[in-house]
């Protein structure tokens, strides 16, 4: 399994690391000094924050989009970037930190992100680790508190939240209105949910996210985790009927969601995976 997911991982990179120069990245402010950040053809985001003292950037996805990223920055300031924090372990999400990197940044990620990272040239590994559940790093009169939840997807996945703006950042926990992607690759079903609740308990307004749908609230974070409750439920009731290909499995309340016909008999395959044999 975590062969198949590391080529996963590099043919993801590949195509990632492929976007051209124009491939029309969009900045949109979503309170004071925050920003979503992100587009092109496979629709990666990140976020920075920008402070006066300087800037923290969220996941640096790769060198084309943090060039773009740091144009943009010094659009709005002069100001260094000072962090460049990891969401996870995966390297679509981590692969443009030298950008920020040699003009100064330091490089933060959770200790198992950094445990857990295969070797690729294109990624930097963290210069900075923190352990536990929590840890804030504050700069400029901004505090951005980074929230670990244990096993739910990757390795060292961690949850960015602006308490003042009441804006929360997340990679792959959430994306909206989509259902799983493919299998799950890295996924541990059960423990997202859980992760989702605890999130749910979180004070945010505005939430940013890393792929496809870059804004929205905390209505996509309840939704995410009632499609994998629900999915859970299905697959449960189609087992108990001796159907253990799953065919009955049908979540009609979420079937405009993207890739609903391609992924939801993927997803189900790994929810059976997980309640038969717990991983």
């Amino acid at each position: 399994m975590k062969k198949l997911i590391s080529l996963m991982l590099t043919v993801l990179v590949c195509a990632v690391g492929a976007i051209g120069q124009n491939a029309g990245y969009v900045s949109e402010k979503v309170a004071d000094g925050v920003y979503s950040f992100g587009g092109g053809p496979y629709a990666y985001y990140t976020m920075f924050v920008v402070t006066n003292e300087g800037v923290i950037v969220a996941d640096p996805i790769n060198a084309d989009l943090a060039s773009a990223m740091m144009k943009e920055i010094r659009k709005i300031t002069d100001k260094p970037v000072k962090y460049v924090i990891y969401s996870h372990n995966h390297w679509d999400h981590i692969s443009g930190a030298k950008v920020f990197k040699d003009a100064g940044a330091t490089v933060v990620s959770h200790i198992e992100a950094k445990e857990n990272l295969l070797p690729n040239p294109n990624v930097v590994v963290p210069d900075q680790t923190w352990t536990g559940d929590r840890f804030d790093i504050r700069l400029g009169g901004k505090t951005v508190e980074l929230y670990y939840y244990g096993a739910n997807h990757g390795s060292g996945m961690t949850v960015f939240l602006l308490p003042d703006e009441k804006v929360l950042f997340t990679a792959d926990l959430v994306v909206p209105k989509r259902v799983g992607f493919m299998f799950m690759p890295d996924f541990a079903p059960q423990s997202w949910i859980w992760t989702l609740k605890e999130m749910e308990k979180l004070e945010f307004e505005t939430a940013l996210f890393g792929h496809d749908i870059p804004i929205g609230t905390k209505k996509e974070v309840v939704l995410q985790r009632e499609y994998l409750e629900d999915l859970t439920m299905a697959v449960g009731k189609a087992m108990q009927s001796g159907d253990m290909m799953l065919q009955s499995v049908s979540l009609p309340k979420y079937k405009d969601w993207a890739h609903y016909n391609d992924w939801l008999g993927m997803n189900a395959a790994r929810i059976m995976l997980e309640m038969m044999m717990g991983y």
